[in-house]
């Protein structure tokens, strides 16, 4: 074929990197690679598999790209599956780091071949999934020029999607590879979910599941390491313990790089580049909170691209992510203990809206209230609503009361309804009950200065009527933890709201039982009955310690304030007695010390009208 083509040296050497210039034209050439087709199905391969030698070659010069990428685009209808082998070695050019002629003509040449030979199709995906993730010291460009090539697929085959999501699965890089590769997959497989909203929520799923991997093994001792230097480590210390202590969990340095300063997305770009992440120096010493840093550095960027793009927020886009994140909330990140960052994605999206913030209240109130969903998870649920309304500021005053109101409606409820045979202290039995009672002292705690602050508030929260819930045979002050507890019970006490200390004495003689009948228990024995009893000191969005990304969290974020209250404990107890008998009620209950406008079975969270 060759010798009567003229091409030079013939096809003896496999040369076909020098055509003559009477044969330049790209119809000539794909003639040259029919005519070998056609010989190869006739038991003569040697011009088949000099073809496929010359694609395969490493130093294919730009130029020679182009000319065989044309001649194989006018035949691809010719190139069935038995010359699969041709079609891999144009698959594994290395076209994405060329000229724009070149990318745009492979672009064109991998969606003829498509549409003519729909087999070819999950190899061609194959092919280009693993382009992203490759380090590329071409830059930006070789992932631009990669997506621009998915993209065009995409849109050809509706049905590629499903072949390309178990491909993005299978190939994303184990949570032990480094943090660049980490990052440089988790920024591909998020702009693939720009341009394919089919597998939008997959794609989102994907990357919060391989950042819990790695969020769960960050040590916590180590993220107050990284906020305080010097605390040491104390059994059932929680960063709340820390924060009540008077420190932060901030490192000064970080405090003053813009933690607390402008919003790092307010700008229209609304994304991070990669040298951004990486030009901070601001290093993790722990490997895995390092990595977990970077990666959650490029989710909060490419989640605010989403709903801003071009710069400008677009509310369908974002109603959209946040329903997204809602679902893969519920099914990944909300049955993970011990995860303490990646939930802070969807912390910052609530605040792209007024009305999230109270969307997402309402769903955990809603999942809350479930009696088909598990006591662990409504216990878990408790903590999230605490903690979300404690720490974000963009939650209003207003939302807080209602928080506090519908609370309090549900737990007083509770006592109502409970059979006097089991009203005793117990976790196992009462957890939920427990966990919002810990719910509402910690949302106290955090926004007790505002809420005495407003007219009329300190009316308000003794309407609220903790006297009935503390002095319950549950004894909530029992099973709470210490430290929230504490503070509640200094604060309340000092503003004479209601007063714990009593109580707080009489159960430190008190040894709770987590069984129907008494037993005797030795004092080793009954340490650990107590331990058992105490609630689990898990909040969600306790202080954010990863050094890059804090950044897009600290705008948001409400941090302990400390207390002026100068009252001891033992003063308190002193006249505690005589002070409680001026509280409204002196401890009885009266269903009209909670306000009865708001219905708790409804959608408490929707904003008014």
């Amino acid at each position: 074929m060759c010798e009567d083509s003229g091409l030079e040296g013939g096809s003896s050497n496999g040369d076909f990197s020098q055509p003559r210039s009477s044969l330049r034209g790209p119809l000539i050439l794909a003639k040259l690679v029919v005519d070998a087709l056609e010989k190869k199905q006739q038991g003569d391969g040697e011009d088949y598999h000099a073809i496929v030698q010359q694609l395969s070659s490493s130093g294919l010069k730009p130029v020679v790209m182009h000319r065989w990428l044309q001649a194989l685009k006018l035949c691809v209808s010719r190139i069935t599956k038995e010359f699969d082998m041709l079609v891999g070695a144009t698959l594994r050019l290395v076209w994405y780091n060329k000229e724009p002629e070149v990318v745009e003509l492979y672009i064109d040449y991998l969606t003829n071949l498509i549409s003519a030979q729909t087999y070819y199709l999950k190899s061609s995906l194959q092919e280009l999934v693993k382009i992203l993730w490759l380090p590329s010291p071409d830059g930006e460009s070789v992932y631009h020029n990669t997506h621009e090539a998915l993209r065009a697929v995409l849109k050809l085959v509706p049905t590629a999607p499903s072949l390309l999501m178990p491909m993005l699965v299978r190939g994303f890089p184990f949570r032990t590879k480094q943090a660049e590769i980490q990052e440089i997959a988790l920024r591909n497989i998020l702009h693939v979910s720009s341009y394919c909203p089919a597998l939008r929520d997959s794609i989102l799923q994907l990357a919060i599941h391989q950042m819990l991997g790695i969020d769960v093994e960050v040590p916590k001792v180590e993220d107050e390491d990284e906020g305080s230097g010097d605390e040491e480590e104390g059994e059932g210390e929680t960063q709340f313990h820390v924060e009540l202590d008077g420190t932060n969990g901030v490192p000064s340095h970080i405090e003053n790089n813009g933690c607390h300063g402008n919003d790092p997305q307010s700008s229209s770009t609304g994304a991070v580049s990669l040298s951004a992440v990486y030009s901070r120096k601001q290093l993790m010493s722990n490997e895995m909170a390092d990595k977990l840093d970077v990666m959650m550095t490029v989710a909060f960027s490419c989640l605010h691209s989403l709903c801003h793009p071009n710069g400008v927020f677009v509310l369908e886009a974002a109603v959209n992510l946040l329903q997204s994140l809602l679902k893969i909330f519920e099914q990944v990140i909300l049955p993970t203990h011990a995860c303490c960052h990646v939930q802070f994605l969807l912390f910052r999206v609530t605040s792209y809206h007024e009305a999230f913030h109270s969307h997402f209240l309402d769903f955990l109130w809603g999942k809350f209230q479930d009696f088909n969903t598990s006591a662990v998870i409504r216990q878990c649920i408790a903590a999230y609503m605490a903690s979300f309304v404690a720490r974000a500021k963009f939650v209003p005053l207003s939302t807080v009361k209602l928080c506090l109101t519908i609370m309090l409606q549900w737990i007083h409820r509770y006592l109502e309804t409970c059979s006097p045979d089991l009203m005793r202290p117990d976790i196992r039995q009462h957890g939920p009950f427990y966990s919002l009672c810990q719910a509402v002292f910690y949302i106290f705690v955090f926004r007790h200065k505002a809420l005495l602050e407003m007219e009329g508030g300190i009316h308000f929260l003794r309407q609220l009527n903790f006297e009935r819930v503390i002095s319950s045979r549950l004894n909530p002050l029992k099973v709470c933890l210490p430290t929230v507890v504490e503070m509640f019970a200094s604060l309340t006490s000092h503003h004479e709201i209601v007063f714990c200390y009593t109580i707080l004495e009489q159960n430190k003689r008190v040894i709770l039982s987590t069984g129907a009948q008494p037993t005797t228990t030795t004092a080793a024995a009954a340490g650990q009955q107590e331990e058992n009893n105490i609630l689990d000191c898990f909040f969600p969005f306790d202080p954010y310690c990863l050094k890059r990304s804090r950044v897009f969290v600290c705008p948001l974020y409400q941090e302990w304030e400390g207390t002026d209250e100068d009252t001891t404990r033992e003063e308190i107890l002193e006249d505690e007695d005589m002070m409680s008998s001026s509280l409204p009620g002196n401890g009885s209950y009266s269903q009209n010390c909670i306000p009865s406008s708001v219905d708790s079975d409804g959608l408490p969270f929707s904003p008014p009208n």
